[in-house]
């Protein structure tokens, strides 16, 4: 693969991967700012009105707090991690970089 391709191909991943999370904060900006709005309208009788229904809907998520954190950290740095690799891999391989040959010797060093 040419080296004008790899590089393209990695700046077109951090560009994408960019992209993905500028989509991401904007839609948690908007649920954030509905929420919020929503909470302000809110008085308090109609709060204790519908307490229990608020507190169903808030006892809903039964799933444990440490595969929330696993879930949410996997998911932010994978792409990030994919991006860091494929940048290594493509600067171990730049013309005029040694190689070192592996136990079977089938590298050759450039």
């Amino acid at each position: 693969m040419p080296e004008g391709h790899r590089t393209r191909k990695i700046v077109a991943r951090v560009l994408v991967a960019v992209l993905l999370g500028i989509a991401t904060g904007y839609a948690v900006g908007t649920s954030l700012a509905s929420d919020a709005a929503r909470g302000r309208a809110l008085t308090i009788k109609e709060y204790v009105a519908n307490f229990d229904e608020y507190k169903k809907h808030l006892l809903g998520n039964d799933s444990p707090m440490w595969a929330a954190v696993i879930a949410g950290s996997t998911s932010c740095w994978r792409p990030w991690i994919a991006v860091a690799g494929a940048l290594r891999t493509s600067l171990a391989r730049r013309p005029g970089k040694r190689r070192a040959g592996g136990p079977t010797g089938r590298h050759r060093v450039s």
